[in-house]
């Protein structure tokens, strides 16, 4: 039988395609030949793609532009330095013009505030600039002290005067400090070192430049983060391409879980009996507070009264 199967075959006009005709009929050559039509089908799909939403591009360039003017605009008639410079209490700029060699912003000791607290305290209200900050509690610098006003009389017909204002500085001691952000002289000590961070947090300048440090100082954490990301990504994917069923079923398992399990816990918590001899009971009796509270045990009653 087999040898006159083959005879018939070698017989046929083109053998080549009558063994692809019979190859076509079994489940092998059905899955390639669907495989083949769809990757057809897939080839002139993405032959006939066109771009769209041409308009789309107008308003994004618009935009691009107007950042641009925004940008240039700021750093021509501003001063982006304002953002994460420090500022004395007469408003001059650490580091830069008349404070050039002083870029770091301290807060002295308030003597009047230390001695009322009993602890060291900042005089928030007048920072200075100084050259470096101070790590030891031996040295001190010039800090405000008050200020003292006096008027010149410049015209007696009509009362006109000048009112001129000294600042009075004095020697005020320093404490231990460090440098904060290339700018700052933040106090070692945990107390004087909150009262300085809730000044410098009202900037937002100095919330970003902060946010900017975190990130730095945690550059380990967040470059293992990427990685893990990438891998457990990757991980995914091949998860879909070999075991698509187990995200699918997961996807339907777990939310089923979870809000059954929260479910039934809510209607059992709901339908908890409360004693009301367990609560609280306050009452007022001519200007007293009797205050009792009955405790059940398993071994019986006991009663607690307050007068």
């Amino acid at each position: 039988g087999i040898l006159g199967s083959l005879l018939q075959f070698a017989a046929k006009d083109d053998p080549l395609q009558e063994a692809k005709n019979m190859f076509g009929k079994t489940p092998l050559g059905k899955e390639l030949k669907e495989h083949a039509d769809n990757k057809g089908m897939l080839a002139s799909d993405i032959s006939q793609r066109r771009l769209t939403d041409v308009l789309c591009l107008i308003p994004l360039f618009a935009s691009w532009v107007c950042l641009v003017y925004v940008t240039y605009y700021a750093f021509t008639h501003g001063d982006p330095r304002r953002l994460h410079h420090g500022f004395n209490f007469l408003g001059e700029m650490c580091g830069e013009g008349p404070q050039l060699d002083r870029r770091y912003l301290f807060y002295c000791q308030s003597e009047l505030l230390s001695s009322v607290v009993g602890e060291p305290q900042l005089d928030l209200e007048h920072p200075v600039c100084v050259s470096s900050c101070p790590t030891v509690a031996d040295t001190s610098h010039p800090c405000f002290s008050h200020h003292a006003t006096s008027r010149l009389v410049t015209d007696k017909a009509t009362g006109s005067f000048e009112e001129i204002v000294e600042v009075v500085y004095k020697k005020v001691p320093d404490y231990p400090s460090y440098k904060f952000a290339g700018r700052y002289c933040m106090p070692v000590q945990q107390h004087m070192m909150e009262q300085a961070q809730g000044v410098l947090m009202e900037r937002y300048g100095n919330r970003l430049l902060v946010f900017a440090l975190h990130l730095t100082n945690a550059w380990q954490a967040l470059l293992a983060s990427v990685a893990i990301s990438v891998l457990l990504g990757y991980l995914y994917l091949m998860g879909l391409e070999y075991m698509a069923w187990f995200a699918v079923y997961a996807a339907l398992f777990v939310p089923f879980t979870l809000f059954t399990t929260a479910g039934i816990f809510l209607v059992c918590t709901s339908q908890r009996v409360i004693d009301p001899n367990s609560m609280p009971t306050f009452a007022v009796h001519a200007g007293a507070v009797n205050f009792s509270m009955l405790r059940h045990a398993t071994t019986g009653q006991s009663q607690w009264e307050l007068y």
